[in-house]
């Protein structure tokens, strides 16, 4: 994964703070504790770009959950989790709605 920060940068020039994110990772074989790191950089790099929430999809499995959970506490960022992806979906288009303009 050489360029996977270095792609995440390139998008987080693009957006405006308040942007939302939707993750799927429900087709994991589960979590890669040699990327943790990894996955904290990125994490950071939201909270700096300004994310204002995320939705995660995760298969039913507790597979990645508790590692993302911890993560989110750890940074202090906006994670809902979800298994169903059209669930996560509808709830970032309402949690968009409600946002002032």
């Amino acid at each position: 994964m050489p360029y996977f920060l270095a792609d995440w940068q390139r998008i987080l020039q693009r957006v405006q703070p308040g942007f939302t994110v939707l993750c799927d990772v429900s087709r994991t074989l589960g979590p890669n504790v040699r990327l943790v790191p990894l996955y904290v950089q990125l994490r950071e790099l939201l909270k700096e770009s300004g994310i204002s929430v995320m939705a995660e999809v995760h298969p039913s499995s507790l597979t990645m959950q508790s590692l993302s959970r911890l993560l989110g506490e750890r940074l202090a960022l906006p994670v809902y989790q979800f298994t169903d992806r059209a669930e996560a979906e509808y709830f970032l288009l309402g949690y968009s709605l409600a946002q002032p303009a």
